[in-house]
């Protein structure tokens, strides 16, 4: 929130307010966008919203254009996208043979966030019917992996008939491509 004070003693015309820099916008706030009035004495806010399209540094301003001698009045915004990034180790496991109806021994499968934002996991899912989540250090769903860190899944295979058998173990987190 910027909050634009008239400390004169006579009122202002206030001709704009313009939010700059892309990534930057009017989120709200008592000011309105132009063509008021600022009397002597009063202020007025705008909420600023950030919200960044990329990773790294991004900058902007509020320019506050009012008939006063110093006409424009510009506050300088910055901010930091960040990101997290999921990865996964490894990105295959064969099972080998295993005797029809009998359970594997698990194989660990870890999830890491090298990213510099935390992740919200909202689904781990097996799919292929004869692999099965068996534990591991990731909840099933609903939970945040810092930045930095890791999980690990544990995943058996039981097969139902002889044959192939291929499935997948899906980890859904927020943010772009933290599908894996």
């Amino acid at each position: 929130t910027i909050t634009f004070a008239n400390n004169g003693d006579a009122d202002l015309t206030v001709s704009a307010i313009t939010v700059n820099g892309g990534v930057f916008a009017s989120g709200g706030g008592t000011c309105n966008a132009a063509g008021f009035t600022l009397a002597a004495g009063t202020n007025c806010t705008v909420d600023v919203i950030f919200t960044p399209s990329a990773t790294g540094a991004a900058n902007g301003s509020v320019d506050f254009t009012a008939d006063a001698p110093t006409n424009t009045n510009s506050v300088t915004l910055a901010g930091n996208g960040i990101q997290g990034s999921l990865s996964v180790m490894p990105g295959s496991i064969d099972f080998g043979d295993q005797l029809v109806g009998s359970p594997s021994a698990a194989q660990t499968i870890t999830f890491a966030n090298n990213g510099d934002a935390d992740l919200a996991v909202s689904a781990i899912t097996v799919n292929g019917g004869v692999f099965a989540n068996a534990g591991g250090s990731c909840n099933a769903a609903g939970f945040t992996l810092a930045a930095g860190t890791s999980c690990t899944v544990d995943v058996v295979f039981t097969p139902s008939a002889t044959g192939a058998a291929n499935g997948s173990l899906d980890f859904t987190a927020d943010g772009p491509g933290n599908t894996n």
